[in-house]
């Protein structure tokens, strides 16, 4: 490979990693976000209907 593809490589790994973590810290903060809110959703459902 010549220096140009290496760079472009290089760049276009950097970018899929990034992407790739940005995907991960998406569905780890829903599935954060999820677990927090299901048990309040529970409670006050339950609170609601009684």
């Amino acid at each position: 490979m010549s220096n140009e593809d290496m760079s472009r490589y290089k760049v276009w790994r950097d970018k899929w990693k990034r992407n790739i973590n940005m995907e991960n810290f998406a569905i780890y903060g829903i599935t954060t976000l999820v677990m927090a809110i299901l048990p309040v959703l529970a409670v006050s459902g339950r609170s609601f209907v009684c």
